[in-house]
């Protein structure tokens, strides 16, 4: 790798948590950057945000993609786990953590997350919603 390998990405949309963790989606093509309420999807093709996805008035601080380039669960500092649709913004789903759940990862081969909260409890949610792809959407 030389120095013209390394290109500064200027994207600076607020301060993010002190703890925090980007995600690029399965096919690359999407980047989910936690932000002070929430997480903003970016396309890697130009860097510009596609989504920026807000519940609640807490930090994001992790995004963890589920399987596709629809599903992104977001953990919030105050315990929230949210499931958006990252196609159209939509929530799917939340649940609230007795904690900060500090990250989380996707089991592709049995559709399931297993997530890590600040105490080092380890947790797992299984059946996770699909996502209902509508073709005519006004």
């Amino acid at each position: 790798m030389n120095g013209n390998d390394f290109k500064l990405l200027e994207y600076q949309k607020t301060n993010l948590p002190e703890f925090s963790r980007i995600s690029f989606s399965p096919s690359g093509s999407l980047l989910a950057v936690p932000t002070t309420y929430g997480i903003s999807v970016l396309a890697r093709e130009n860097w510009e945000e596609q989504q920026e996805l807000k519940e609640g008035r807490s930090f994001g601080v992790f995004a963890c993609w589920c399987g596709d380039d629809a599903r992104l669960l977001v953990g919030y500092e105050d315990g929230s786990l949210v499931l958006w649709n990252c196609r159209y913004g939509e929530l799917i789903d939340k649940m609230k953590h007795r904690t900060k759940v500090m990250d989380a990862v996707w089991n592709d081969k049995k559709s399931f997350l297993v997530m890590v909260d600040q105490d080092g409890q380890i947790s797992s949610w299984e059946n996770i919603p699909k996502v209902q792809i509508q073709l005519n959407r006004s």
